[in-house]
């Protein structure tokens, strides 16, 4: 159906999102001189998290009208 979050989830990626994390990671990779790789891995985790969320919330509002 077109109000599943799975199908809102999937609008919101395209290949600008992937190279745009792509970049972050490359960027907190390198401001942190590579000391931890897993940090940088959650830093990103944490952000695609948070972006996917707030890109879903008003999608999740308006389904219930």
């Amino acid at each position: 159906t077109d109000n599943s979050l799975l199908s809102s989830f999937l609008k919101n990626i395209d290949f600008f999102v992937i190279w745009q994390y792509i970049i972050m990671y490359l960027g907190v990779k390198i401001l942190l001189r590579g000391s931890s790789k897993w940090m940088s891995i959650m830093i990103i985790a944490f952000t695609f998290l948070l972006n996917t969320i707030l890109k879903i919330i008003p999608e999740i509002f308006t389904s219930f009208m």
